[in-house]
């Protein structure tokens, strides 16, 4: 019987392959294309970077309905593992174990709320109602800090214009900074309107992860298959990595900001700890929004300085402990990206996504890495 034809390299096959999948999927003879040993298929790379950055663009108009979809994927990747071990040490079927997995988190979430809401509510309450006077204290503080910058150069002899100018322009950055984390929180709140959509979600794709996969391997040709499944397999254990690493990382770094900030008799500790465990997720940009709101607390304490000393201490504990301690053994090197790299990403994700767009630019900077390596490798077929 004779055998299948295979294709010599450097060469395309000519006629189409098809598969029945209830509707006629036809593969285009470029997919079909197998490269030279050693030789990357620029004209296919470039197709396929066009096609990401029209992907990127449907991405970014469909934002507001796609979100809920990632984030219901984050949690399937958080939670994936725990199903897994669910099934090995039970008679249970996925979805049984995906349906007790739930039923679980769903009584120690309504736990969690009944024990910290209360606090939480009435921190943000006293907060509220305690604002005004912050405004005033935070104004009269601007004012001394205005005759001490006129009486320092009033005693160098200059001109009080360059000083002032300087005051002036730090206050300016500082309303705009908040203005623009305010609007970020907000439009973090108007997104947890999901928050049904999102768990459902995530069970939805943790039941049918077998059949998620299989119909996504058998929309490739047979070539092929081994190759992507080896892509595919690379990407969700980074991004599995990395989602669960930084999830335990925040848990840990608020559990310690919480202990910290009642230690030093910080005001709204859960709140403040809570924001701090918040900006673990954003690398760089989450260090300057969770310490801003307690350096300005302190500094209308009625003992501003040890207060401003004691939050200094207690964050450069909990960045050691994240960066040398908690990342290195959770998290690991999940992503592998270079410092650079990352910072683009942040800027990239926070220009056309906003806040959650900042919170996802790692791990979705590092799929790239890892499915460009493959094309310009010319090592799989995604490069044609």
């Amino acid at each position: 019987m004779r055998g299948p034809t295979v294709a010599k390299a450097g060469t395309k096959v000519k006629n189409r392959a098809s598969v029945d999948l209830g509707v006629r999927f036809v593969y285009h003879p470029t997919m079909a294309y197998t490269p030279r040993a050693g030789s990357t298929d620029w004209t296919a790379a470039g197709v396929w970077l066009l096609a990401a950055a029209v992907m990127v663009w449907v991405i970014w108009a469909l934002w507001g309905i796609l979100l809920p979809f990632i984030l219901g994927a984050v949690i399937a990747y958080v939670l994936d593992p725990v199903v897994n071990g669910m099934i090995r040490h039970t008679r249970l079927s996925r979805t049984g174990a995906v349906a007790v997995l739930f039923v679980i988190l769903s009584l120690l979430l309504a736990l969690l709320i009944g024990l910290v809401w209360p606090t939480v509510r009435r921190e943000v309450s006293d907060l509220a109602t305690a604002f005004p006077d912050y405004v005033e204290r935070v104004q009269r503080q601007m004012e001394v800090m205005k005759g001490h910058i006129i009486q320092i150069n009033a005693d160098l002899g200059g001109s009080t214009d360059i000083l002032l100018s300087l005051k002036n322009r730090i206050q300016a950055t500082f309303l705009g900074l908040g203005r623009f984390l305010g609007g970020q929180v907000v439009g973090f709140i108007t997104n947890l309107v999901n928050i049904f959509l999102i768990p459902l979600i995530a069970f939805f794709l943790l039941k049918d992860k077998s059949a998620w996969l299989a119909g996504f391997y058998s929309l490739l040709p047979d070539a092929r298959r081994d190759d992507w499944e080896r892509v595919v397999d690379r990407i969700n254990r980074m991004l599995a990595g990395y989602f669960r690493g930084t999830a335990i990382v925040g848990v840990a770094i608020t559990v310690v900001s919480f202990i910290g900030f009642t230690v030093i008799g910080m005001p709204y500790a859960l709140l403040l700890s809570v924001i701090r465990g918040i900006g673990i997720l954003i690398p760089y940009v989450g260090f300057v929004f969770s310490i801003i709101p307690p350096l300005i607390l302190a500094a209308i304490s009625p003992e501003p300085w040890a207060m401003v000393i004691g939050i200094v201490v207690l964050f450069a504990a909990t960045e050691f402990l994240q960066g040398f301690v908690l990342v290195p053994i959770i998290v690991g090197n999940a992503v592998d990206l270079h410092e650079l790299t990352v910072m683009f990403a942040l800027l990239v994700g926070g220009t056309l996504f906003g806040l959650w767009g900042i919170i996802l630019a790692l791990p979705a900077a590092a799929m790239i890495k890892i499915i460009a390596a493959e094309v310009l490798r010319g090592r799989t077929g995604i490069a044609g």
